[in-house]
């Protein structure tokens, strides 16, 4: 559309051609002037810079059709847009990202591409599972040649970890929570949500939790307690779920956890401020705490 656009500063009329269009990544509107993108502030008619996070300044503001120049000098070159079968401006701004798996991924529009054998031919990381036949060529590391940005599938959620890969949240490996902190290089694989799918190995009066042994043993005042990694956990009533370290008060330790009746564990947390208590098996298989 071409209008006539008031600039205040210069106190001139200047014609300007704009247009309205789609983003596909969130759906709303983007309003295109001589090549740079504007997104609307809020509910007011001001539209300013896609890139005002980094401090561009450029603005526009409309009204019944007319565009009122505020600022149209940007800091930054014009970003380059795909125009999809549907109208659409898809960005070909890119980047490469780390993720989970030994290499480097392709970030365009929040959708990822993978390498092919080193070749300047990226695919989409879900050609396997969602068939998706979306695919880019990168030429000199710079500049990004779309030859296919139709995904048939929504772009992947990540989560970016502290050293800085991208983890997808839709990933079946688990990693252990102190990887970075300790190197710990524990990991599982889980079909489908954790709560459905951790599997539990009942041997006699013992389970196995995610690789941690836990253990039901009578009290000597005749009631149950929780045995995990040396230390006891005593219940806090009849009816609660939660079971609290046996030294809470002797020790004013935090450590709990709490079970589906004695056989599911769903939360726990296992930092103890003290060393394991230490007990006595008598023939009858009872603990007795030792002084």
């Amino acid at each position: 559309m071409l209008v006539m656009c008031w600039n205040r500063k210069r106190d001139l009329w200047r014609s300007i051609q704009y247009e309205l269009v789609t983003y596909p990544k969130t759906g709303g509107r983007l309003l295109v002037v001589n090549g740079y993108t504007f997104s609307k502030w809020g509910r007011s008619n001001t539209w300013v810079c896609s890139k005002y996070k980094k401090r561009c300044l450029a603005k526009v503001k409309i009204e019944i059709g007319t565009v009122f120049g505020y600022q149209l000098e940007h800091n930054h070159t014009p970003p380059t847009y795909h125009i999809s079968k549907n109208g659409e401006y898809i960005s070909l701004q890119f980047r490469y990202i780390n993720s989970n798996k030994k290499g480097h991924l392709v970030m365009i529009s929040g959708y990822t591409f993978s390498n092919i054998c080193r070749t300047k031919t990226w695919v989409c990381s879900s050609r396997y599972s969602s068939k998706c036949k979306a695919k880019v060529k990168v030429q000199d590391q710079n500049t990004v040649v779309p030859c296919n940005l139709e995904h048939n599938h929504p772009p992947p959620k990540y989560h970016i970890a502290k050293d800085g890969k991208y983890l997808s949240t839709y990933s079946k490996i688990w990693m252990c929570s102190n990887r970075i902190s300790h190197g710990c290089e524990a990991k599982i694989k889980m079909e489908g949500l954790a709560r459905d799918a951790i599997k539990f190995l009942k041997i006699k009066n013992k389970l196995n939790f995610l690789g941690c042994e836990f253990k039901i043993i009578d009290s000597p005042k005749g009631g149950r307690l929780i045995m995990i990694n040396g230390y006891t956990f005593s219940k806090l009533s009849t009816y609660s779920k939660s079971w609290i370290c046996s030294n809470r008060f002797s020790y004013k330790c935090e450590a709990k956890i709490k079970m589906e009746g004695l056989e599911r564990v769903t939360e726990s947390h296992l930092d103890h401020n003290h060393p394991p208590p230490k007990y006595y098996v008598t023939q009858e298989g009872k603990y007795v705490k030792i002084h």
